[in-house]
């Protein structure tokens, strides 16, 4: 389990302070999962050891990372907006990537599997944790078996993302 403890947030630091964070946070994340694949085969993926890294690894991630709109949207300061708003690209572009990861959809897929033929008992949390994150990873375009439709979908994802960031920058006028 990773233990993260949020700072506040500090609404004095440099534009650049917030892309080298998002630098840092979005590798961590990327190792965590190149671990997850790396360290786990399917005959021994559990739930302790593939769902609940993902969403510890995802809480983290999210502490900090839902506080770039924010600034972006309130800051009076151009200068700061623009770096946010790079950030908030980077951010989005490695979710997309992560929710198409197959390794880890394949990794999830067996844990929910193993769950629904009772060869592994979970709580009420785990079970809705396991289904969030089974729905999420199917939903997100994994289960589209034609390569050119998913790449499709992967780019209209990709442009829907950036259009959604590009409708932020309104909101402060």
């Amino acid at each position: 389990m990773i233990q993260y403890h949020a700072s506040l947030p500090n609404f004095d630091t440099t534009p650049s302070a917030f892309l080298v964070e998002t630098e840092n946070i979005l590798s961590t994340t990327r190792n965590i999962h190149d671990s997850i694949v790396a360290s786990i085969t399917p005959l021994i993926a559990t739930f302790a050891n593939v769902v609940q890294p993902l969403i510890d690894c995802e809480n983290a991630r999210l502490c900090r990372l839902t506080i770039l709109p924010l600034f972006a949207t309130v800051s009076k300061d151009q200068e700061l907006r623009n770096p946010l708003r790079a950030a908030e690209k980077l951010a989005v572009a490695a979710d997309t990537k992560g929710l198409m990861d197959k390794r880890l959809a394949l990794l999830v897929a067996v844990v929910a599997e193993k769950w629904r033929e009772g060869k592994q008992k979970l709580d009420a949390q785990a079970e809705w944790l396991l289904k969030r994150k089974h729905g999420e990873l199917s939903r997100n375009g994994l289960s589209i078996k034609d390569e050119t439709t998913k790449e499709r979908y992967k780019g209209l994802l990709a442009e829907l993302n950036s259009m959604l960031v590009a409708a932020r920058k309104n909101y402060p006028k």
